[in-house]
C-alpha cells in the first residue's frame, strides 16, 4: 500500500484556477534533501469549518432543487480549497468523525447542486464549470461518496473529448487516477501533457505512477525532474532517497485499499 510518504508526496497546493506561477529563483546552494531552516514553522492543522454551499450555489435552502442555481465562483473556490487541503487524497486528514461528516455534508451538497446545473448544459458547459465540478467529484470520491468516481470520470472527459491538451484538465483528472487504485496507467499520458505544458506537479504525479506501476527508473527520473525544480521540497527528496535505497519498508507500490465498497473506484473501460 502507499505508505505516508507517498501521500506526502502525492499531496499539492497548485491551485486549478490558473496556470502555474514561473519558476521563483532558488538559492544555488539549495540542493533536494538539505535540511529546512531551523527558524521554519510547523505547517499547522486548521480545522475543517464547513461551508454555506447553498450560498456558493446563489440559491436559498428552500431553492436547493431548482434549475436556476447560478454559481459564486469566489465562494465555491474558497469552499473547494479548504476541502481539498483536507481530502484531495486518500485517506483524506481530519481530527474528529465530526469534521469529517461536515466535510461529506458539504461535499454532497455541491455535488448534487453541481450534477443539478450541468444536467441543463450536457452539451455547452464551460471548461471552468466542469473543472470546478471534477474537483469536487474528486473529494467526493476521497471522502468515499457513491458515484463519486464515474462523475469525475463524467466531468473531466467532457473536458478533453473537446481538448485533449486542456493542461489543467490533465493535470487534475491525471492527479485524480494517480490515487485511484488501477488508474495509473491511465494517468501517464495525462500527466506527461500537464507536465509539458509547465505544471511542475505532475512531474511528481508521474513519478507517483512509475513507482506503483514498478517501474522505478522512470519513477526516479520523474521526480528527480521535479526536485531539480524544488530544491526544498523534503518529501519528494525523502523518498528519492529511500528509491535509491531500495527501502522497501518506505516505499509501497499499491494505493491504500478503501474500506468502504462506495468509494471504490469503478473500472476504467477501454
Amino acid at each position: 500500500m502507499l505508505t505516508a510518504l507517498l501521500g506526502l508526496v502525492l499531496c499539492s497546493t497548485t491551485s486549478a484556477q490558473q496556470d502555474p506561477p514561473r519558476a521563483q529563483p532558488r538559492p544555488a546552494e539549495a540542493k533536494p534533501g538539505d535540511a529546512k531552516p531551523a527558524d521554519a514553522k510547523p505547517t499547522e492543522y486548521v480545522p475543517y469549518p464547513g461551508h454555506d454551499v447553498p450560498a456558493a450555489f446563489g440559491v436559498s435552502a428552500r431553492e436547493q432543487g431548482g434549475r436556476r442555481a447560478t454559481i459564486d465562483g469566489k465562494k465555491l473556490t474558497v469552499m473547494l480549497e479548504s476541502l481539498e487541503s483536507h481530502a484531495r487524497n486518500y485517506p483524506p486528514v481530519f481530527r474528529d468523525p465530526d469534521e469529517r461528516k461536515l466535510a461529506e455534508r458539504d461535499t454532497a451538497a455541491a455535488s448534487k447542486l453541481l450534477a443539478t446545473i450541468l444536467r441543463d448544459k450536457t452539451k455547452d458547459a464551460a471548461p471552468g464549470l466542469l473543472l470546478l465540478a471534477g474537483r469536487v467529484e474528486a473529494v467526493a470520491h476521497n471522502l468515499d461518496l457513491p458515484g463519486a468516481a464515474e462523475r469525475a470520470d463524467d466531468y473531466f472527459g467532457r473536458i478533453l473529448q473537446k481538448d485533449p491538451e486542456h493542461a489543467l484538465a490533465n493535470l487534475r483528472y491525471g492527479m485524480h487516477l494517480a490515487g485511484r487504485t488501477g488508474g495509473q496507467k491511465d494517468a501517464v499520458p495525462l500527466l506527461e501533457k500537464a507536465a509539458k505544458r509547465g505544471h511542475d506537479e505532475a512531474l511528481r504525479g508521474l513519478g507517483i505512477c512509475w513507482l506503483i506501476l514498478e517501474d522505478r527508473p522512470k519513477a526516479l527520473e520523474s521526480l528527480r525532474a521535479y526536485a531539480a525544480k524544488h530544491p526544498d521540497d523534503a518529501d519528494t527528496a525523502n523518498l528519492i532517497t529511500a528509491i535509491e535505497s531500495g527501502d522497501t519498508e518506505k516505499v509501497g507500490t499499491k494505493p491504500e485499499p478503501r474500506e468502504k465498497s462506495g468509494g471504490a473506484p469503478p473500472e476504467k473501460k477501454g
